[in-house]
């Protein structure tokens, strides 16, 4: 328990990230006849800039990449707007005036994709970092630092041998959702525990002039341990519904997993080739479901009902295999296969907006190993 405390210091710094970067955009209109009398206006949060035939202006955007931000350019009646989703750090050029893509046209600047997060980093120790993940409407935090032990690791990714790896994570999630327009309320909260051990057998390539190999073998045994508890409670024109429900899940599993490395050196420091990796890793997880509902009509005749549900079974998952095939370098292979160890803290926080329910998960967790 004493490695879990030493990140408990840091929590303070996730109050510091919230001030706001710039983002530097730049519009230019080209000399043209055509419309070359009318203005273009150009709307950039909360800024209106007019730009003339032949001319250019550059504006500094405060903006915390929590969300887009919004580029409209006006001619007459002509609307035309863009959503630029900025990178810090990242400058943006744009054309302006009778574009290819209409009135605003960008020729410059790398932006996230639709699927891609921002992850807002700021160092708080030697060996620790906080990182801000904003959503469209939730926000993320996450406090992270690696664990002495990486060491350890260090000297094994050198000499070889064998290596233990210890994992205990801690979670807990609580939801809430008012369904106004029904007259219905959904809640639910729990977590759990889940423990890992793993070890190592590696054997590192020999320099070599020409072709060479390694290998690496993990098995391991963990375990979970979660409940989760929800109701729902509605109001209806003629009847109410009370529920409750209690789910325990017990997943036990083990791992096998083996590597294998085939390519040759670059030079004294740097290796790369084919990788295969064969990973299996079977479970039998037990389930204790129970659950209570309660109806009552209350019109025309008043009456109710309670009904109870208790089960307990047991599922067997022996066919988890998977198998990876790539070109990597021994270290980025590694980092893989045998990870950082580090103590981490997250948050999650997505607040009640129209039907989205409130949301918090908090998650604990650290990892080290040991000879």
């Amino acid at each position: 328990m004493k490695k879990l405390l030493f990140i408990f210091p840091f929590l303070f710094a996730c109050f510091s990230l919230l001030a706001e970067d710039v983002t530097v955009i730049k519009f230019f209109r080209q000399k043209k006849s055509v419309g070359s009398l009318t203005d273009i206006i150009v709307e950039v949060k909360g800024s209106t800039l007019i730009l003339k035939n032949s001319s250019e202006v550059s504006i500094n955007v405060p903006n915390d990449f929590s969300q887009p931000i919004e580029i409209v350019a006006k001619m007459g009646k002509e609307v035309n707007r863009y959503t630029l989703r900025a990178i810090p750090g990242e400058s943006y050029v744009f054309e302006i005036g009778f574009t290819k893509d209409g009135l605003i046209s960008k020729v410059q600047g790398k932006e996230l994709a639709i699927d891609e997060k921002l992850v807002k980093r700021e160092q708080v120790a030697d060996n620790a970092q906080v990182n801000v993940i904003p959503g469209a409407h939730g926000v993320e935090f996450v406090i992270e630092k690696t664990d002495p032990t990486e060491n350890i690791r260090q000297e094994w990714l050198k000499r070889g041998g064998v290596i233990k790896n210890q994992t205990f994570t801690f979670n807990g999630v609580y939801f809430g959702l008012d369904l106004k327009d029904y007259n219905a309320k959904v809640t639910g909260y729990g977590g759990g525990f889940s423990y890992c051990d793993t070890w190592y057998k590696l054997k590192i390539p020999e320099f070599k002039p020409k072709l060479t190999t390694w290998t690496n073998i993990s098995f391991g045994w963990g375990f979970d341990a979660m409940i989760y508890r929800y109701t729902f409670n509605g109001n209806f024109e003629v009847a109410t519904i009370d529920m409750e429900a209690l789910n325990l899940s017990y997943p036990v599993f083990v791992t096998l997993g083996i590597t294998v490395g085939l390519g040759r050196f670059i030079d004294v420091a740097n290796w790369r080739g084919v990788v295969l990796t064969f990973k299996y890793r079977p479970s039998i997880t037990f389930n204790q479901v129970s659950s209570e509902v309660t109806t009552t009509i209350t019109s025309p005749i008043y009456s109710s009902e309670t009904n109870d549900y208790f089960d307990v079974n047991a599922s067997v998952n022996a066919q988890a295999i998977g198998v990876d095939f790539e070109f990597s370098s021994f270290s980025a292979s590694m980092s893989k296969l045998a990870p950082m160890p580090k103590a981490k803290f997250s948050l999650f926080v997505l607040p009640p907006v129209k039907n989205t329910p409130l949301f918090i998960s908090l998650g604990i967790g650290i990892s080290f190993y040991n000879r």
